[in-house]
């Protein structure tokens, strides 16, 4: 099994493990970014052969970075009986298109971050500020933050603060970022709030809600943007639809939820 990755050097022992675990011998090829940690790595692997009597071939790294080598391992039909790559939609796709013999497409996966009810909030809070700020574009980078309906509405305004306020403070964030954020983050604390206290059909209107604001969002971006495949007038008509839905979504629902109803509103006159 032939994987290609990126500058991760946990992926060689993890890739490394996994195909041996399944009966296979691994051909790895990293980025050369971690290229050294990544050979001490296959190196401590190969005398865990040594010592229960595998042959060190089983894991393999191929020394050459460059571009070379990956197509060659692409073009290896024969040799390789199965490529993977592992990392961003880049390299996914040049594998796909590149690979002669048989290549597993992986997604590029959604990471999330759970806070549990009885987590330390403290600690939760330096966790996610770091998997989300330290390298937002990398494919391990937090994506979803998914908070435990009983501390949502405590927890959720200080993510707000970690993430947003305080990197405004220090001029990391344009305000219109920090608004939209806000917005959004605040209605997050509030459907936490009335999901805690709910049934599974208010849940289920919360996530009716949830969706199709989201979908409002994405369609007034792509109009403001100029980039929708609906034209600037049919994303905005398609905004104000998911804005109606979301707000009938709404109607029955136990505990106030004007504040979610409002911003839903707010987004059928925005323009800037």
């Amino acid at each position: 099994i032939g994987i290609i990755y990126e500058s991760r050097p946990n992926v060689t022992s993890d890739a490394a493990a996994l195909t041996l675990k399944s009966g296979s011998a691994c051909v790895l090829r990293g980025g050369k970014e971690a290229f050294r940690s990544a050979r001490a790595i296959v190196s401590a692997l190969r005398l865990g052969l040594d010592e229960v009597g595998l042959p060190r071939a089983a894991i393999s790294l191929v020394e050459d970075t460059t571009r070379e080598s990956a197509r060659v391992m692409m073009e290896a039909e024969g040799l390789i009986d199965l490529l993977i790559p592992r990392g961003g939609k880049g390299l996914i796709r040049a594998c796909v298109e590149g690979a002669k013999g048989p290549c597993i497409q992986t997604g590029t996966g959604i990471c999330h971050v759970y806070a549990h009810a009885s987590c330390d909030p403290e600690k939760a809070l330096r966790i996610l500020y770091n998997a989300k700020t330290s390298r937002p574009s990398v494919c391990n980078a937090c994506e979803a933050f998914l908070v435990d309906a009983a501390i949502a509405p405590t927890l959720l305004p200080r993510v707000y603060e970690t993430l947003v306020s305080a990197r405004l403070a220090k001029g990391d964030v344009p305000f219109v970022y920090e608004r939209k954020t806000a917005d959004l983050f605040v209605a997050a604390a509030a459907m936490g709030a009335l999901a805690g206290g709910g049934d599974a059909a208010a849940v289920a209107r919360l996530s009716e809600f949830a969706r199709n604001l989201g979908l409002a969002f994405q369609h007034q971006d792509d109009a403001l943007d100029g980039d929708s495949p609906y034209g600037t007038e049919g994303a905005l008509a398609l905004a104000e639809e998911c804005t109606a839905v979301a707000l009938a979504a709404l109607d029955g629902l136990p505990g106030d939820a004007s504040f979610l109803a409002a911003l839903a509103k707010s987004l059928s006159g925005r323009r800037v």
